[in-house]
């Protein structure tokens, strides 16, 4: 998947400011993201073929500082 690893630089920056289960989350979403129809949370998790409840990724921009 090397669009996915050409991602990773930038989305570091982000994992000194979230937790290792919040940025792990978001790289699942990103992952989803690139392969998405829809950029939708519930596309994403589609598209990258995740089995957690979408409420877990929900949480992710709602509880955001």
């Amino acid at each position: 998947m090397d669009i996915y690893n050409s991602f990773l630089p930038m989305l570091q920056v982000f994992s000194v400011t979230m937790t290792a289960l919040t940025y792990a989350s978001l790289m699942e979403l990103m992952a989803g993201c690139i392969f998405a129809p829809r950029q939708t949370i519930m596309g994403m998790l589609r598209a990258g073929g995740v089995e957690r409840h979408h409420s877990a990724f929900h949480r992710i921009f709602a509880t955001a500082v």
